[in-house]
């Protein structure tokens, strides 16, 4: 994953010479550090949890073109009623036939690669965005050291013109993240020789722009529901540094909807979004076993929070200059 982050920033980071590294922290956390050079750190923790997220869909059988799957579907009240957060705390993940079941089947490998790619990518992504938009900037009190945490629970002490600028930041750099996933998946398969797991990837998973984006879509949902704290409500909502992470995903869709994509119609968009929110739930519920929560992005609807989307979009175009200029 550290490799891989590394060459991530290479090759999206233009200029910036920013550094990345794993933390041992176990908190599901990563950050964009301001410092001289500026750094992404993602802690054990989110790496360890985005690496049992995907062996657990992985062995679920989720992706069905992949290998030997035979896919069962058995929810439960228990992993219904728990975040995704609480349902994968237990052993670290660990290359072992015992944990994973699928480790000779060459086929899952990839998919089980890509998927932990995908969701890493994002996360890394999201932190260079905060870093390229300088958005350490006017930080409240300048200190020398300023990380800008994934998602966070909220408080009540911040002001709150000050909530509304850190959010916008927020959306700002998931939207960094979203737009740039989708430039480095049309770079990797843009070239003509493709090695084996890419020519795989192409014929069965992202061969289109339209599937990149399905893709895109999915891995940026399950990022935000592992990191979902659930612990918020309207109130802390509109006060917190980040935005509840379903508010997050929503923004993201409405991002995906004014994207401009030559080889993209503005209608196979518009179906795209509308489908990922099923598609994000049919993935994660059967890879979890638990009942569909459809109303996951209906918590953050309604006129208040059209009203708080409508203040952060107002504060981004503060926000998304590259440098900050």
């Amino acid at each position: 994953m550290e490799f891989e982050a590394r060459q991530v920033i290479a090759t999206t980071a233009g200029s910036l010479n920013i550094d990345f590294a794993i933390t041992e922290s176990t908190e599901i956390q990563a950050a964009a550090a301001f410092s001289n050079p500026p750094r992404v750190l993602m802690t054990f923790g989110l790496a360890d949890a985005i690496c049992r997220l995907a062996n657990v869909l992985v062995s679920a059988g989720i992706f069905v073109g992949f290998g030997d799957t035979e896919p069962s579907w058995r929810p439960n009240l228990e992993n219904s009623a728990a975040s995704v957060e609480e349902q994968l705390r237990d052993e670290p993940f660990r290359w072992h036939r015992a944990y994973v079941p699928w480790m000779d089947d060459s086929e899952r490998q990839m998919i089980f690669a890509y998927l932990l790619v995908s969701m890493s990518r994002f996360v890394v992504l999201h932190e260079i965005g905060h870093i390229g938009y300088a958005h350490g900037r006017r930080a409240l009190g300048s200190p020398a050291l300023l990380t800008a945490i994934v998602d966070g629970e909220g408080t009540d002490e911040a002001e709150r013109r000050a909530a509304i600028t850190s959010q916008a930041k927020e959306i700002a750099a998931d939207g960094f993240a979203f737009n740039t996933h989708l430039q480095l998946q049309d770079a990797e398969l843009g070239i003509t020789d493709l090695d084996p797991m890419r020519r795989l990837l192409a014929d069965k998973l992202i061969g289109t722009p339209r599937l990149r984006l399905r893709w895109t879509l999915l891995c940026a949902y399950l990022v935000f529901q592992l990191l979902d704290r659930r612990k918020w409500s309207l109130e802390t909502a509109r006060l917190a540094t980040h935005p509840p992470a379903p508010f997050r995903v929503k923004c993201l869709y409405a991002a995906a909807l004014e994207l401009n994509r030559p080889n993209l119609p503005k209608s196979e968009i518009t179906e795209e979004v509308v489908v990922a929110r099923t598609l994000g739930s049919a993935v994660l519920d059967v890879g979890l076993q638990r009942f569909p929560n459809l109303l996951w992005l209906d918590q953050v609807g309604g006129e208040a929070f059209d009203k708080l989307f409508m203040e952060l979009h107002g504060e981004l175009h503060d926000w998304t200059v590259w440098g900050g200029e």
